[in-house]
């Protein structure tokens, strides 16, 4: 669940950049460059970032200034920490777990619960239609197949692709990634034909359905995040954008009308002439309306060439938002190596400690570098920073010392009746000269069925 919770967070980032990118590039025609910061929107939701951090842990390694705090983490232990660790306590008849645990058992069913609705609302959704759709339409094998193959043939789509004629009215859309399928009704003009089918491959070409169907999945993985909606809406209309955009290129203003004024009424006819198009300032448009308009909106704005160094800067944008964006790497825990107990007289009676007793699996940053189970050598112990152990037998310290302090950290072992243990750490400073102690704060407290020191 940490995982979902940190793309989540990765993502929402991301997807925040872009609305600025968008708010900043308003006035300019950037369809292709929306699609692919979409596209990068789309993989920080899927892809989780650790990677990332150990590759800039491993170039920060090459700077001495940079902080240790950001320097490679060393070998994973096995750490306790506070009360808001998860715990799971077994007492041979079973496995019980703490408050913070059953709360995040809770929000994990939670979530897949939503994951899962999300996933079959859409897949039976697609199934159904496309099998309704199979029913109605069949195979073309006539005039249409001849231009549909030249122009497969020109796009170099190695793929099949099977076109479908669909009697339903103004049908004309594609389903599918790797063997595609074309459902379309038949057009008015063989001009309108054309464009119809060149639009759909043109979507095939650019695999605009995988990046739909990963946009679907980050919608299904974070169905919680208002920014994977909006997202995944973003995703369906820019990409007819793009397509509109490579369709219409070099076309002259008598086909770009023809297409134009194809898009309208087939928009006009669908749903059963429940949509009516209309662009007067009266009344309240629909969402479809709305879109229809700003899509033929993008399509009077072909032709006009952004300057050279504004599309410069906005690829310069994108690509520093994406940079930073990364940085949420260092989110991300370390991956742990746990060190198993090596040969022991009481190998037994130490590893029954471990599996009985309250146990955390933390990141490094959660524990004490210095405590190591194999380190408990006195009852009442200081560690210092270098891993040296000295028993604590005084902690007052003499007056007349001019002290020279050095931090670590003083545990304390106490066995108790029935054969266990429970070992607590403290910040602590302890002083060269003359042994004193200073003693902080509790850092965390272990407790073991059996002793394993």
């Amino acid at each position: 669940m940490e995982y979902i919770l940190l793309t989540t967070l990765s993502g929402s980032c991301i997807t925040l950049f872009y609305l600025i990118f968008m708010i900043g590039f308003r006035e300019c025609h950037f369809e292709k460059l929306r699609y692919l910061f979409l596209k990068i929107c789309v993989l920080f939701y899927l892809v989780p970032l650790l990677f990332l951090k150990q590759l800039y842990q491993a170039l920060l390694a090459y700077f001495p200034a940079i902080p240790k705090s950001l320097e490679p983490a060393g070998e994973g232990l096995i750490y306790t920490w506070s009360d808001r660790a998860t715990l799971v306590t077994g007492d041979g008849t079973g496995y019980y777990y703490n408050e913070i645990l059953r709360i995040q058992m809770l929000l994990i069913g939670i979530w897949v619960g939503g994951a899962v609705i999300c996933f079959l609302y859409h897949v039976i959704r697609s199934w159904s239609y496309r099998k309704e759709l199979i029913g109605q339409s069949f195979v073309e094998t006539g005039e249409s197949e001849g231009l549909f193959q030249g122009l497969c043939g020109e796009y170099h789509i190695r793929r099949k692709v099977t076109l479908r004629i669909c009697r339903q009215e103004n049908a004309c859309f594609t389903m599918g990634v790797f063997r595609p399928v074309i459902f379309c009704s038949k057009a008015e003009s063989p001009l309108e034909t054309e464009l119809l089918l060149r639009h759909e491959l043109v979507h095939i070409r650019r695999w605009d359905m995988l990046w739909q169907f990963l946009a679907l999945i980050a919608l299904g993985l974070h169905w919680f995040n208002p920014f994977a909606w909006f997202l995944h809406g973003q995703i369906k209309k820019v990409r007819e954008y793009v397509c509109d955009e490579e369709v219409l290129a070099g076309r002259d203003e008598e086909e770009q009308k023809v297409y134009m004024t194809m898009l309208v009424l087939r928009a006009r006819k669908e749903k059963r002439h429940t949509m009516q198009i209309a662009f007067s300032k009266k009344g309240k448009r629909s969402k479809q309306e709305k879109r229809m308009e700003e899509r033929l909106n993008n399509i009077m704005k072909l032709g006009k060439e952004n300057k050279p160094w504004v599309k410069a800067a906005a690829v310069a944008v994108i690509v520093g938002m994406t940079f930073v964006n990364s940085l949420t790497a260092f989110a991300y825990p370390d991956v742990q190596a746990v060190r198993l107990i090596e040969d022991s007289k009481n190998y037994e009676d130490r590893l029954n400690g471990y599996l009985e007793g309250d146990m955390v699996f933390a990141p490094d940053e959660l524990g004490d570098p210095n405590y190591d189970m194999e380190k408990v050598y006195y009852d009442v112990q200081f560690i210092d920073e270098e891993g040296n152990v000295y028993p604590v037998e005084d902690i007052s310290s003499h007056e007349a010392c001019d002290h020279t302090f050095v931090s670590g950290t003083v545990g304390e072992h106490l066995r108790n009746s029935t054969g266990g243990c429970t070992y607590t750490i403290f910040k602590a400073q302890r002083c060269t000269k003359c042994g004193g102690m200073l003693i902080g704060d509790m850092i965390s407290q272990t407790t073991y069925v059996v002793c394993p020191h």
